[in-house]
């Protein structure tokens, strides 16, 4: 997934990517860009703020040629900031979860995962403390062992 901006280097990184992965001999990695903001049709409903393009840009050729093939104005660009952040929030989450077959086992694990990660920090400080405490222990902040 790729949320990006509708414009000459948003564009470009999706094929400069698969352009580098093959380059450094990944062109086997299975790679899919979906753009899930800002995308075409976002554009093309003309409902998000726009601004003109760079044409200087050195992916402009390419952006161009991507908006004709899309029926887009090659001249407007779209930032994603244009979007809601409710819309994109969705959108991402949408994205994330699609893959996933059980949402709520998901849920539950990522949960489970959280409550472990404070038990170890509660732990670790634990024993850090007591090793503080103890006679010989690690060196307090006055340089002199507990």
């Amino acid at each position: 997934m790729f949320a990006g901006d509708w414009d000459p280097s948003g564009r470009a990184v999706p094929r400069s990517v698969v352009e580098r992965m093959q380059r450094y001999g990944q062109d086997g990695l299975d790679l899919d860009f979906r753009q899930i903001a800002v995308t075409a049709d976002d554009v093309r409903s003309g409902e998000l703020t726009a601004h003109g393009v760079n044409e200087a840009d050195v992916n402009y050729r390419s952006y161009r040629q991507e908006c004709l093939d899309q029926g887009i104005d090659p001249h407007i660009a779209v930032e994603v900031e244009a979007l809601d952040p409710g819309v994109l929030r969705g959108r991402l989450d949408a994205a994330i979860e699609a893959p996933v077959d059980d949402v709520a086992q998901w849920n539950a694990l990522s949960r489970a995962e959280e409550s472990e990660q404070r038990l170890l920090h509660t732990l670790h400080t634990t024993v850090s403390d007591r090793l503080r405490r103890e006679p010989g222990g690690p060196a307090g902040p006055d340089g002199e062992g507990g």
